[in-house]
């Protein structure tokens, strides 16, 4: 783990330096504005992944997924590219604090699995032959993503 560290330590460092990592540390509404834009990234991203799990899990049977799905993958998407880019943003100004940090590794890994969980519904067509487990699955990952990323700012370490 110290030889990874060690190894991100220079890029991760040149990253808190650029000029837009500056600009958000020393400006007094850059950061809180693209804050916001990640809470509303998060809020659309999982906004609409929760109306597609609950279909899946059962609920407004009386409505066809199809209905729901297109719709709903197009706000998913919108707010996970809002959320990446505003998270990214707000990762660039403490990077090397943020990435040792065991909330902010759950975080990560929460995202990776939430994404790879609906790249494989999409790509497989998983979400037919498992609707439960993709819909759990998902919930539980976005949720974790979630609660993990908001200790960010509480916890330290």
């Amino acid at each position: 783990m110290e030889a990874l560290s060690a190894l991100l330590d220079g890029p991760l460092t040149a990253l808190e330096a650029t000029g837009v990592a500056t600009a958000l540390r020393v400006s007094r509404w850059a950061y809180p504005i693209v804050n916001v834009a990640h809470v509303l990234g998060l809020a659309a991203l999982f906004g609409a992944i929760l109306v597609l799990d609950l279909r899946l899990l059962g609920a407004w049977r009386s409505v066809a997924a199809e209905t729901l799905a297109r719709p709903a993958v197009t706000v998913a998407a919108v707010g996970l590219l809002v959320a990446a880019v505003s998270g990214a943003l707000l990762f660039s100004v403490q990077a090397l604090d943020y990435a040792a940090m065991g909330v902010f590794q759950v975080k990560i890994a929460a995202v990776a699995v939430g994404a790879a969980n609906a790249a494989g519904m999409r790509a497989t067509g998983l979400a037919d032959r498992l609707p439960r487990t993709t819909a759990l699955v998902s919930l539980a990952a976005w949720t974790t993503a979630i609660v993990a990323g908001r200790l960010i700012g509480y916890w330290q370490g």
